[in-house]
């Protein structure tokens, strides 16, 4: 299950990320993210015949005197069905290019 749903907004003029979605806000300027990458997930136990994969594109970023922050983002899925890598390949290619990574 998705932790939030909401809007991202790339704003290359003012080189931050932005998302408001319905639990939580946030801003992150680029040059304060220090990863951006694809990761798989397995959703379902071992062996599980309707185990369902889904790729999510993970930005992190250092924190002085807290933990280091990390979250998964994804595009809303509109189609039925297991989750393919061609839409996570797309968000990674937007955030990366905007951020220059």
């Amino acid at each position: 299950m998705a932790d939030d749903y909401g809007f991202l907004q790339m704003d290359r003029a003012q080189r931050t990320l932005r998302f408001e979605g319905d639990k939580n806000r946030w801003t992150v300027p680029f040059n304060a993210l220090t990863s951006c990458r694809i990761e798989e997930a397995i959703l379902g136990g071992a062996g599980d015949e309707h185990a369902e994969r889904r790729y999510f594109v993970v930005l992190s970023a250092h924190r002085e005197k807290e933990q280091d922050w990390e979250n998964g983002l994804i595009y809303v899925r509109t189609e039925i069905g297991n989750d393919n890598h061609e839409r996570s390949h797309l968000l990674f290619t937007q955030l990366s290019n905007a951020i220059g990574v």
